[in-house]
């Protein structure tokens, strides 16, 4: 995996993509989709919630909802 860091250490993330239905057991810690659940078909979306379940991962599925400012 390439790790990348920013100033300071505090944030870690992968430069490299992963597949959100199985995520690998190493990387721990708040998943996160930004305006992406809504592009999987449904076999992937429940793919991605088992494997979040299993692992005890939380996940936060997030949009921004139309009208709202």
């Amino acid at each position: 995996m390439n790790w990348e860091f920013t100033t300071a250490n505090r944030i870690h993330f992968l430069r490299d993509s992963v597949d959100a239905t199985q995520i690998p057991g190493h990387l721990k810690g708040l998943r996160t989709l930004f305006s992406s659940f809504h592009h999987l078909n449904p076999e992937e979306a429940r793919l991605l919630l088992q494997d979040s379940a299993k692992k005890r991962q939380v996940i936060g599925i997030l949009r921004r909802l139309h009208g709202i400012r």
